[in-house]
């Protein structure tokens, strides 16, 4: 009797083991898509009012496509690296085309050209995956309950002979110094009493049910897997086409908290050229005022 218990004690940690692997490795790769793609919703929202700032100040310009804000981003690399040597600089913009051409391609696979479709994509991407991690974590939980269940089964098993003399004892004080001699044992009992209750319903356990389902959970849980992991490239590729564009319209935008663009920003010269034409029509008035007299 005691060997089975054992064996099957040792059988319930290494699926506890197997299990917090396995959960570790979903957790981190659902994070990671989760963390993603809440980034780029909120990036979304943000570059939909620098879009509108853009779009007003250029008045009635012509809204820039994804793949000519990706060229921008091509050339303001370049403007960065004036004060570069050769060497560096031809690396360095090798390396920037083939980035840029593969979001390019990227944008020209899917039929993305404005902020819209983008956004788009992000919202249809994420209606993808949410669902995907919701049924990866219900099963995850479940298979923690199973591994739960079967080890306090085995604590069940293996502590309850001691439970049951102690049951038995009939006599107060007798039963009290067995309690203190095996305090440890029957707490120990008593918590495997309350998990399986509470996660089982009862202190019978159908292990081959189990096994079963939790075989179908594992299963089930490396197919999700397997779908988020081929969702994981359209989710970099959107993350870098995020990374490219802001760099472009930040420089474009006057930045938040008074501090300096790099590069004068297409609003700042509109307001510089309004501000010029009001002063010189202000410095011609009173000299036709003059003349009219």
């Amino acid at each position: 009797m005691a060997l089975p218990v054992a064996r099957r004690k040792l059988d319930a940690l290494t699926v506890l083991v197997n299990l917090n692997r396995d959960i570790r490795a979903a957790n981190s790769l659902m994070q990671s898509i989760r963390s993603t793609i809440r980034g780029l919703q909120r990036w979304i929202a943000d570059l939909n009012e620098k879009k509108q700032l853009l779009l007003d100040a250029l008045e009635k310009a012509k809204e820039p496509t994804l793949s000519d804000l990706l060229v921008d981003y091509f050339n303001l690399r370049n403007e960065q690296r004036s004060d570069w040597s050769g060497k560096a600089k031809l690396k360095c913009t090798v390396r920037d085309f083939e980035e840029v051409k593969r979001a390019v391609d990227y944008l020209k696979a899917h039929s993305l050209n404005t902020i819209e479709d983008l956004n788009t994509a992000i919202s249809n991407l994420n209606q993808t995956t949410a669902p995907l991690r919701r049924q990866l974590k219900q099963n995850e939980n479940r298979m923690r309950t199973i591994a739960q269940i079967k080890d306090a089964a085995a604590v069940h098993a293996k502590l309850k002979p001691i439970h049951d003399t102690f049951m038995k004892k009939n006599f107060k004080l007798t039963k009290e110094a067995y309690a203190a001699q095996h305090k440890e044992e029957l707490d120990t009992f008593n918590k495997a009493v309350r998990t399986l209750m509470k996660l089982n319903g009862s202190t019978a356990v159908d292990f081959s049910a189990l096994d079963a389902e939790f075989s179908a959970l594992q299963s089930g849980s490396a197919e999700l897997r397997t779908q988020l992991e081929t969702l994981q490239p359209d989710v970099s590729a959107l993350k870098n086409i995020r990374k490219y564009i802001d760099m472009v319209l930040n420089k474009q935008l006057s930045a938040p908290g008074g501090k300096t663009p790099e590069k004068e920003s297409v609003l700042k010269k509109l307001n510089d050229s309004k501000a010029a034409l009001e002063q010189k029509k202000s410095q011609t008035q009173p000299k036709e005022s003059e003349h009219t007299l």
